[in-house]
Protein backbone atom coordinates (compact mmCIF):
# COMPACT_ATOMS: atom_id res chain seq x y z
CA UNK A 1 0.00 0.00 0.00
CA UNK A 2 2.75 2.14 1.08
CA UNK A 3 4.66 1.90 -2.71
CA UNK A 4 1.55 2.15 -4.30
CA UNK A 5 0.73 5.59 -2.13
CA UNK A 6 4.00 7.13 -2.58
CA UNK A 7 5.87 5.74 -5.47
CA UNK A 8 4.72 8.18 -8.02
CA UNK A 9 5.99 11.08 -5.83
CA UNK A 10 9.35 9.20 -5.18
CA UNK A 11 10.17 8.63 -8.57
CA UNK A 12 9.13 12.18 -9.60
CA UNK A 13 11.69 13.56 -6.99
CA UNK A 14 14.33 11.16 -8.21
CA UNK A 15 13.97 11.83 -11.79
CA UNK A 16 13.68 15.57 -11.12
CA UNK A 17 15.89 18.25 -12.70
CA UNK A 18 17.58 18.47 -9.24
CA UNK A 19 17.74 14.68 -8.90
CA UNK A 20 17.68 13.48 -5.37
CA UNK A 21 19.17 10.39 -4.09
CA UNK A 22 17.68 9.98 -1.04
CA UNK A 23 13.55 9.34 -2.47
CA UNK A 24 15.51 6.71 -4.39
CA UNK A 25 16.68 5.01 -1.67
CA UNK A 26 13.71 4.90 -0.15
CA UNK A 27 11.73 3.64 -2.95
CA UNK A 28 13.92 0.69 -3.83
CA UNK A 29 13.79 -0.22 0.05
CA UNK A 30 9.73 -0.69 -0.17
CA UNK A 31 10.61 -2.39 -3.93
CA UNK A 32 12.79 -4.49 -2.53
CA UNK A 33 10.36 -5.80 0.39
CA UNK A 34 8.00 -6.44 -1.75
CA UNK A 35 9.63 -7.96 -4.55
CA UNK A 36 8.40 -5.09 -7.03
CA UNK A 37 10.26 -5.66 -10.35
CA UNK A 38 10.54 -2.06 -10.85
CA UNK A 39 13.61 -2.45 -8.29
CA UNK A 40 15.57 -3.26 -11.55
CA UNK A 41 14.96 0.06 -12.90
CA UNK A 42 15.84 1.82 -9.67
CA UNK A 43 18.90 0.53 -9.33
CA UNK A 44 19.42 1.41 -12.65
CA UNK A 45 19.18 4.69 -11.78
CA UNK A 46 21.49 4.96 -8.86
CA UNK A 47 24.20 3.05 -9.91
CA UNK A 48 24.08 5.24 -13.61
CA UNK A 49 22.57 8.81 -12.41
CA UNK A 50 24.26 8.74 -8.97
CA UNK A 51 27.10 6.58 -9.50
CA UNK A 52 26.11 5.00 -6.31
CA UNK A 53 28.27 1.43 -5.30
CA UNK A 54 24.64 0.08 -3.24
CA UNK A 55 22.56 0.33 -6.07
CA UNK A 56 24.94 -1.23 -8.67
CA UNK A 57 26.10 -3.96 -6.15
CA UNK A 58 22.27 -4.47 -5.54
CA UNK A 59 21.90 -4.38 -9.28
CA UNK A 60 24.69 -7.18 -10.38
CA UNK A 61 23.69 -9.04 -6.77
CA UNK A 62 20.67 -10.03 -9.22
CA UNK A 63 21.39 -10.24 -12.40
CA UNK A 64 24.51 -13.13 -10.90
CA UNK A 65 22.08 -14.58 -8.18
CA UNK A 66 22.12 -18.52 -7.84
CA UNK A 67 20.79 -20.74 -10.67
CA UNK A 68 21.01 -17.03 -13.23
CA UNK A 69 22.45 -17.18 -16.69
CA UNK A 70 24.24 -14.24 -16.81
CA UNK A 71 25.09 -13.25 -20.47
CA UNK A 72 28.04 -11.81 -21.75
CA UNK A 73 26.96 -7.79 -21.41
CA UNK A 74 26.62 -9.07 -18.10
CA UNK A 75 29.61 -9.69 -17.02
CA UNK A 76 30.65 -6.71 -19.35
CA UNK A 77 28.78 -4.73 -16.83
CA UNK A 78 30.05 -6.38 -13.73
CA UNK A 79 34.02 -5.71 -14.82
CA UNK A 80 32.33 -1.70 -15.40
CA UNK A 81 31.01 -1.64 -11.66
CA UNK A 82 34.28 -3.31 -10.68
CA UNK A 83 36.49 -0.61 -12.40
CA UNK A 84 34.00 2.01 -11.14
CA UNK A 85 33.74 0.67 -7.73
CA UNK A 86 36.96 -1.13 -6.94
CA UNK A 87 36.99 -1.22 -3.16
CA UNK A 88 33.44 -2.21 -2.93
CA UNK A 89 33.65 -5.60 -1.05
CA UNK A 90 30.42 -6.78 -2.41
CA UNK A 91 31.07 -6.04 -6.27
CA UNK A 92 34.52 -7.27 -5.99
CA UNK A 93 33.13 -10.53 -4.76
CA UNK A 94 30.82 -10.84 -7.54
CA UNK A 95 33.86 -10.00 -10.06
CA UNK A 96 36.29 -12.84 -8.22
CA UNK A 97 33.35 -15.39 -8.37
CA UNK A 98 32.01 -14.68 -12.06
CA UNK A 99 34.40 -12.41 -14.38
CA UNK A 100 37.72 -14.31 -15.52
CA UNK A 101 40.82 -12.44 -13.56
CA UNK A 102 43.95 -13.79 -14.51
CA UNK A 103 45.90 -15.96 -11.63
CA UNK A 104 47.63 -12.26 -10.18
CA UNK A 105 44.53 -10.39 -10.14
CA UNK A 106 42.35 -12.95 -8.68
CA UNK A 107 45.58 -13.86 -6.03
CA UNK A 108 45.67 -9.61 -5.76
CA UNK A 109 41.26 -9.38 -5.84
CA UNK A 110 41.13 -12.05 -2.53
CA UNK A 111 43.94 -10.36 -0.58
CA UNK A 112 42.22 -7.14 -0.91
CA UNK A 113 38.51 -8.46 -0.13
CA UNK A 114 40.15 -10.32 3.18
CA UNK A 115 41.35 -6.84 3.87
CA UNK A 116 37.94 -5.43 2.96
CA UNK A 117 36.19 -7.80 5.31
CA UNK A 118 38.49 -7.76 8.08
CA UNK A 119 38.21 -3.98 8.36
CA UNK A 120 34.15 -3.88 8.16
CA UNK A 121 33.10 -7.15 7.61
CA UNK A 122 29.82 -8.04 5.25
CA UNK A 123 28.07 -9.84 8.70
CA UNK A 124 25.68 -12.59 7.47
CA UNK A 125 23.77 -14.63 9.80
CA UNK A 126 23.17 -18.34 8.89
CA UNK A 127 19.74 -20.91 10.08
CA UNK A 128 22.72 -22.13 12.55
CA UNK A 129 23.71 -19.48 14.52
CA UNK A 130 22.64 -16.72 16.97
CA UNK A 131 25.38 -14.68 15.88
CA UNK A 132 26.56 -12.68 13.15
CA UNK A 133 29.50 -14.89 10.86
CA UNK A 134 31.98 -13.26 8.29
CA UNK A 135 31.70 -15.93 6.12
CA UNK A 136 33.15 -13.66 3.15
CA UNK A 137 35.60 -13.30 5.19
CA UNK A 138 36.47 -17.14 5.41
CA UNK A 139 36.13 -17.54 1.74
CA UNK A 140 38.47 -14.77 0.63
CA UNK A 141 41.06 -16.05 3.27
CA UNK A 142 40.11 -19.74 1.80
CA UNK A 143 40.44 -18.71 -1.83
CA UNK A 144 43.71 -16.31 -1.30
CA UNK A 145 45.40 -19.66 -0.22
CA UNK A 146 45.08 -21.27 -2.46
CA UNK A 147 45.28 -18.60 -5.31
CA UNK A 148 48.74 -18.15 -3.18
CA UNK A 149 49.45 -21.42 -3.61
CA UNK A 150 49.71 -22.15 -0.33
Amino acid sequence: DLLGAHSKHLADRVRSKEGDIAPLRLLAAMQARVDDPALEESDELGWSRYGDADFAASRLNDVFRPGATPTPGDVARLNQAHRQFPDDARILLLWLRHATPSKDEAREGWRKLALLEFREPNLQRDNMHFQPTAFTLYEALREYRKAAGQ
